[in-house]
């Protein structure tokens, strides 16, 4: 059981509770229990077995026996009654932008609305408007709303599923019946959303294999079983689908799993003017109706004449016709990462002091980091005013002094004010090693208006980069509607570097704009947004977004070592 499968479980017994109308303080307890629990670098599971728990802080008694069950047992019998109690369709209607709490009380209280079904047909019938609190808007925006969950039901974060993905596999790894398992569908292609897990078992044994799955704690549900496949739902919601064959078919059933059909289909049709055939026994060739035994996903891309395709590129956007062309891109990778800027501490609404920060990037492996804290405007994560960054600049000067075969660059994440402007004034930027900007405020404006201000905020000479360009946040808000083809050309104009963000929430720029800003010249910078010296694990998510829009290191600013990165993006 990972941390977030805990947090995800704290978390929605908080909700639950909420809804319910339970005491404030038990349930901003197990709010904080979840936010502290999805924090904490150390392994929950060992922390059980070594009972230190209530050594967290925000960890009491009441929940550190919940954790306890949840550790050993897989499951929490406290969110089963809860979850008893309340409408499925209840929860739902929480996954809706702007419905919360509140709202959602409201609607089932005094419309008796407990499913998304139910609550669309209140809208069209303008019931929600009459409500006390909700008015027009509210009903048409709900609306609009109802529409977003559907169509990203059962869609789960990728920082959320690879974690519980790869201790799956490591569970899976003690059963002695299987020889081999490994990660397929959208997870393995690294979509920053997926609807679920999907894992290809190597086994001889495929009955005994299904009922040792069964019986694992983490096992909610048993959704459908047939002779090779299992589907389960896990104790968070998730489902995880266990495809199960024999040596001979095992890589081939894992390209088949791993899709995209698209990209399969275009695979087929190339095989097929190459002689064979991709059946479900497996790659026949046609001219001796036999099985082609592979032994590697390599095998296969090589009977066609292809260079191995990575899986992050198996979306049908030409990839086929490029690798048969031998023009595939050299994808970056994790370790080409040399320094992370953009960073937050305690100075604003960090966790980490600059130390701390400075140690975690260390522990990376990193020659250099920016320290980019939030500007006054944004009042929420106690923004620093002019006094407070100078004094800032001053600890890491400092810092840096004390410093061996490291180096912190002084910065800010300034606010692009709703006019245009920026939150520090020229004078202040100026005095700045990295300066990165970006919109905290104004997302109601129009797409043009939006565009300008970032436009205008690059044509700053102190702005080195733009940080979650579109402001997206996954399955909650969607990106501006920007004029990306005006942005792209300011960007390659001004030297300044767009952002892809790694925060699990954010993936911005998506990965189809960097594919459309690659073929237009722009730099990209990726990093964390790190809160926490945790969050700099999170660097990885950034990079697979990276590789699924194609991109070489060549073009990512903080590929560049210390030396490198200082001539030539702060000369």
């Amino acid at each position: 059981m990972t941390n977030t499968e805990i947090s995800l479980i704290l978390k929605e017994i908080a909700e639950i509770l909420e809804l319910k109308g339970e005491n404030f303080y038990k349930i901003r307890a197990y709010r904080r229990g979840a936010r502290n629990v999805e924090t904490l670098s150390e392994d929950m599971t060992r922390l059980v077995q070594e009972n230190r728990l209530r050594q967290i802080s925000g960890i009491g008694k009441g929940i550190a026996s919940q954790i306890e069950e949840i550790v050993r047992t897989g499951r929490s019998s406290l969110l089963e009654e809860l979850r008893s109690e309340v409408p499925t369709g209840l929860r739902r209607i929480l996954g809706i932008p702007g419905v919360g709490v509140k709202s959602a009380q409201k609607l089932y209280y005094q419309l008796g609305i407990s499913s998304l079904n139910q609550l669309k047909e209140a809208c069209e019938q303008d019931q929600i408007k009459e409500l006390p609190g909700f008015g027009e808007k509210i009903q048409e925006k709900i609306l609009q709303g109802i529409s977003k969950v559907e169509s990203s039901e059962r869609e789960t974060l990728l920082g959320i599923a690879l974690p519980m993905n790869e201790n799956i596999i490591a569970t899976l790894e003690k059963f002695p019946e299987i020889e081999n398992v490994e990660t397929s569908g959208s997870v393995r292609r690294r979509k920053g959303m997926v609807q679920d897990i999907d894992l290809v078992v190597k086994t001889q044994e495929p009955k005994t294999v299904k009922e040792k799955i069964i019986d694992l704690p983490a096992v909610y549900q048993v959704l459908e079983e047939q002779k090779n496949v299992l589907s389960v739902l896990n104790t968070v919601g998730i489902r995880i689908d266990f495809y199960l064959t024999s040596e001979k078919n095992f890589y081939y059933y894992l390209f088949l799993a791993t899709g995209s059909e698209d990209h399969i289909e275009e695979v087929a049709n190339l095989a097929f003017q190459k002689g064979y055939e991709l059946k479900k026994a497996g790659l026949i060739d046609k001219e001796t109706e036999q099985g082609v035994e592979l032994y590697s996903e390599f095998d296969l891309y090589n009977k066609l004449d292809l260079p191995y395709i990575a899986p992050e590129l198996r979306e049908n956007r030409g990839e086929v016709e490029k690798a048969h062309k031998d023009k595939l891109p050299s994808l970056i990778n994790v370790k080409d990462i040399k320094g992370d800027l953009h960073i937050h501490t305690n100075w604003t609404d960090g966790a980490g002091d600059l130390q701390d920060m400075v140690d975690g990037a260390k522990n990376m492996g990193y020659e250099y980091i920016a320290i980019t804290d939030h500007s006054k405007s944004l009042k929420i994560a106690n923004g620093l005013s002019e006094f407070q960054l100078e004094r800032q600049v001053e600890e890491i000067q400092k810092l840096n002094h004390e410093l061996k075969d490291f180096t912190i660059f002084t910065g800010t994440e300034v606010d692009i004010l709703k006019n245009g402007e920026l939150d520090f004034s020229s004078d202040i930027l100026r005095e700045l090693d990295f300066v990165i900007a970006s919109i905290h405020q104004g997302f109601n404006d129009p797409g043009d208006v939006i565009t300008n201000r970032i436009c205008k905020a690059m044509e700053n000479p102190y702005v080195k980069a733009i940080a979650h360009p579109t402001g997206r946040l996954l399955g909650k808000r969607q990106g501006h509607d920007l004029d990306f083809e005006r942005l792209f050309d300011t960007a390659v104009a001004t030297n300044t570097a767009l952002e892809i963000n790694s925060s699990i929430d954010r993936l911005d720029l998506p990965e189809e704009l960097v594919l459309q800003g690659i073929n237009k010249g722009v730099k990209f910078l990726i990093s964390t947004d790190a809160h926490s010296t945790e969050s700099f694990k999170d660097i990885q998510y950034g990079v697979f977004i990276a590789r699924r829009g194609w991109l070489s290191k060549e073009q990512v600013i903080n590929t560049y070592g210390l030396a490198e990165f200082t001539e030539s993006f702060l000369g």
